[in-house]
């Protein structure tokens, strides 16, 4: 029928404030009562709904957000920061869930040189973005460098973490399906059974 004659409020509420008219539907609302008749209640004003965002318009909006979040530290804590890194890294996370492995790996390798330069080589801060690149390489096919890192987030680890932490135990279990990928079955058996 058109546009209906409620509205938003311009002005706080005041004598004389604009009404700016809402987009809305007038209809019928048709229901059965307990012996099965058509009972027409109405008019009555229903909203439009909102489209509703895809998955891809929602990824692209948390990279969005973490790209703005990384601008808000990389001003209140310069470039070499924990804050930055980690931020890089949980970034890489985002875009690898996405399968943007393109724009994940330069995150994770960002992430831990700027780590090591901050903190060292055997640092507790570089355990996750090891284990990070790690897999997003173990998930592109390239076992040789996956392997690499992997087995340095694990020896980071076990620097740094009981060889019952959570975290430690999901780096094993990757460790496990790389090689699983690679065809080396007795060695991912040994990794994988003390996990059972």
């Amino acid at each position: 029928v058109g546009i209906a004659d409620r509205g938003r409020r311009i002005g706080g509420g005041q004598k004389g404030a604009r009404v700016i008219p809402q987009p809305a539907e007038v209809c019928q609302r048709v229901d059965r009562n307990e012996t099965g008749q058509a009972v027409v209640f109405g008019p009555q004003t229903v909203r439009r709904p909102r489209p509703q965002a895809g998955p891809d318009e929602l990824k692209a909006a948390g990279v969005q957000l973490f790209e703005r979040l990384l601008l808000a530290v990389r001003s209140e804590f310069g470039e070499e920061s924990s804050s930055r890194y980690s931020l890089e890294n949980d970034t890489g996370g985002v875009l690898r869930a996405m399968e943007r492995f393109d724009l994940a790996e330069p995150r994770f390798r960002l992430a831990i040189e700027g780590f090591e330069r901050l903190h060292g080589a055997e640092s507790a801060e570089l355990c996750q973005p090891t284990n990070n690149l790690g897999v997003l390489l173990l998930q592109t096919g390239r076992f040789d460098e996956a392997e690499i890192h992997l087995d340095r987030s694990q020896n980071l680890y076990a620097l740094h973490r009981p060889p019952d932490h959570p975290e430690s135990l999901v780096v094993e279990h990757n460790r496990g399906l790389l090689r699983i990928k690679t065809r080396r079955y007795q060695e991912a058996f040994d990794l994988l059974q003390p996990l059972l």
